[in-house]
């Protein structure tokens, strides 16, 4: 099932693709760790103090990683429970936007979306990005930056709280594959399922 299917929104993709090999993706396995410094010289300055604030380095997933991601790269990783891919996979979208929203040129449209296999790891993931993104906001960027919105929508959502996502988009957008939504507009999506 394609992603357009499971989230009701137009992806864009090219007009005229050419030979469906173009879709194919070459398999690359990472084994080269990047120097923690050069990891937090590409983050901005209120990531890279939350960062060094709360964790002692990166995991080595994370070195190997966050690179590729960061450089816009598409990647699968794959890696032990508690190895960090969570906060691998969001460091660079967190990261972009409090680039953006430092700039104050955050528009109100998604940005990410994250799809979830159940509701309890969507509702835990959105509780592990908020908070991060909390930290920032509050201790990093005190009245300087615009907010950056998380939305979670499932089965149990209400409707006024639909409509409300309808006209007001959140910039991350969590959901699992059985909810459908249509949104006013993406920029960029990262899917992720844990």
């Amino acid at each position: 099932m394609s992603i357009e299917r499971i989230v009701d929104i137009p992806l864009r993709c090219p007009k005229n693709p050419g030979n469906r090999r173009n879709y194919l993706a070459d398999t690359v396995y990472l084994d080269s760790l990047e120097d923690s410094e050069v990891l937090l010289s590409k983050l901005s300055q209120p990531v890279r103090d939350w960062f060094k604030d709360k964790f002692p380095d990166f995991t080595d997933p994370q070195k190997m990683a966050i690179p590729s991601i960061v450089d816009g790269e598409h990647l699968l990783l794959c890696s032990p429970t508690g190895s960090g891919k969570t906060l691998t996979a969001f460091l660079s979208i967190i990261d972009k936007l409090v680039r953006l929203a430092m700039d104050g040129n955050l528009e109100k449209q998604v940005y990410c979306v994250y799809i979830s296999p159940i509701k309890a790891l969507a509702n835990d993931i959105q509780r592990n990005l908020i908070g991060p993104l909390t930290e920032i906001k509050e201790r990093f960027l005190p009245g300087r930056a615009q907010e950056i919105k998380v939305g979670l929508r499932t089965g149990d959502t209400p409707q006024s709280e639909r409509q409300k996502m309808l006209r007001n988009p959140p910039h991350i957008f969590y959901h699992n594959p059985r909810v459908s939504w249509s949104g006013t507009g993406i920029k960029e999506i990262q899917a992720i399922d844990e």
